[in-house]
C-alpha cells in the first residue's frame, strides 16, 4: 500500500488477516474506523509486516484486540493508532505472541479494560526505540501485563514508554530508554523490584500531589538505580519546606548518575522523608546574596565586615552575640538597604 488509503469496516470476526508473505504499508491503513470489524483488527498469523514511515494504521472497533501478532516480525516506522475511535473499550490494545515488535515510531493505544499491551509467549518480545504512549485518551490500569515470565519489553536508547498505571516488573528491562508517567502528570507503579541503572526518569513537577500536579514512579520492591533523573519544573512559587516524592519503594540501591533540571533552592534527597523514597525538597531563599561576610579579632572585640550583591525588602541586619553559642542577644543593628541589585 504506497500511495492510496486502505478502509476495512463491517467484518464478522477479523478486519485485516495475515497468513503468510510480505505486507508493506507507506500510507493510511483504517481499520474499524467507521464500523465494526468483530474481534480483533489485524491478525498476523505469520510473514513479515513493515510499517513505514510514511504509513498510519488506525485500529477500532473490536471487543477483544486491536492487534494480535502470533508469528512472523512486524516492524512499525510510522504510526500507529489503536482505539481513538472505539464506542467502547477494547480488551487489550496490544496482544504478542511468538513476533519479535519492532517499534522504530509510535505506537498510541487507548480504550483497553483489560491491559494496553499483553505478551503471551515467551518467544515474543518487543523492542523500543521510538514512542509508546498508553491510556492517553483515557487511563488504562494495566499498561505491560503477562501471561508469564520469559517475555521480555526492551525500552532502548531512544524509546520512550509514556502512561499511567501498572507495569510487570520482570519482563521490563530499561536499556537506555525514557521512562515517562502521564499525560501530564501520572504515576508508573512497577509490581515488583525494578533496574533502573540504565534508564532516563523525565519527571514533570507543577505543584502538589502525586500524579496530579507532579509524576511518581512506585515500584514494590527494589529499586536499583543509576541513569538519569530529568526533571522538567514549572513550580512557580513553593512555599519554604515544601517535599515532592518522585520516587517511592521499598528500598533503595545507589544514586543518580545525573540530575538534570534541578533549580535553585531545591535539593534531591534519598531516603527522605523515609526509608525507600528520593523526594526534592525546597527551602525559600534569603532576602539577602552574601558576596561575603568576615569577622576579626581587635582590641575592642570583634569588627565585622560584610558585602551583598544584592538585598530584597532588607530593613536591616541586626547583631547577636553569644557567650555560649547557645544563647544569643541583640547588640545593635545596621540599616539595610531596601532593595538593590548591585553590590554594597
Amino acid at each position: 500500500n504506497a500511495g492510496s488509503e486502505l478502509k476495512i469496516d463491517n467484518c464478522a470476526r477479523v478486519g485485516f488477516l495475515i497468513e503468510a508473505g510480505t505486507i508493506t504499508n507507506a500510507s493510511k491503513m483504517e481499520i474499524g474506523k467507521d464500523g465494526s470489524v468483530g474481534d480483533e483488527c489485524i491478525v498476523q498469523g505469520s510473514g513479515t509486516f513493515t510499517n513505514e514511515a510514511t504509513g498510519l494504521i488506525t485500529a477500532d472497533n473490536v471487543w477483544y484486540g486491536g492487534f494480535r501478532l502470533r508469528y512472523g516480525s512486524f516492524t512499525n516506522q510510522g504510526r500507529i493508532v489503536i482505539g481513538t475511535h472505539n464506542a467502547s473499550d477494547m480488551r487489550s490494545g496490544l496482544m504478542v505472541f511468538r513476533t519479535v515488535l519492532t517499534n522504530n515510531g509510535e505506537i498510541q493505544i487507548d480504550r483497553c479494560s483489560n491491559s494496553g499491551i499483553f505478551l503471551y509467549h515467551s518467544d515474543g518480545s518487543i523492542q523500543n526505540n521510538g514512542n509508546f504512549k498508553v491510556g492517553m485518551l483515557k487511563p488504562i490500569s494495566k499498561l505491560l501485563e503477562v501471561a508469564n515470565d520469559g517475555r521480555l519489553f526492551s525500552n532502548n536508547v531512544g524509546g520512550v514508554f509514556q502512561g499511567t498505571g501498572t507495569i510487570q516488573a520482570s519482563i521490563f528491562v530499561n536499556a537506555g530508554g525514557t521512562l515517562s508517567p502521564g499525560y501530564s502528570p501520572g504515576v508508573q507503579t512497577f509490581n515488583s523490584p525494578e533496574d533502573f541503572s540504565s534508564s532516563i526518569m523525565a519527571m514533570e513537577v507543577n505543584g502538589t500531589g502525586a500524579g496530579v500536579a507532579y509524576d511518581q514512579i512506585v515500584v514494590n520492591g527494589t529499586a536499583t538505580l543509576g541513569g538519569t533523573l530529568a526533571l522538567s519544573i514549572n513550580y512557580a512559587a513553593p512555599a519554604d519546606g515544601t517535599v515532592i516524592t518522585l520516587l517511592t519503594t521499598t528500598a533503595l540501591v545507589g544514586t543518580f548518575n545525573a540530575v538534570t533540571g534541578l533549580p535553585e533552592n531545591w535539593e534531591l534527597k534519598y531516603n527522605y522523608p523515609s526509608t525507600g523514597k528520593i523526594s526534592m525538597e525546597y527551602t525559600a531563599p534569603l532576602p539577602v546574596k552574601w558576596v561575603y561576610f568576615q569577622g576579626q579579632l581587635s582590641e575592642n572585640g570583634v569588627m565585622l565586615r560584610w558585602k551583598t550583591a544584592s538585598e530584597i525588602h532588607n530593613l536591616r541586619f541586626e547583631v547577636e552575640r553569644s557567650l555560649d553559642a547557645l544563647h544569643w542577644k541583640k547588640i545593635g543593628f545596621v540599616e539595610g538597604n531596601g532593595d538593590r541589585n548591585t553590590q554594597s
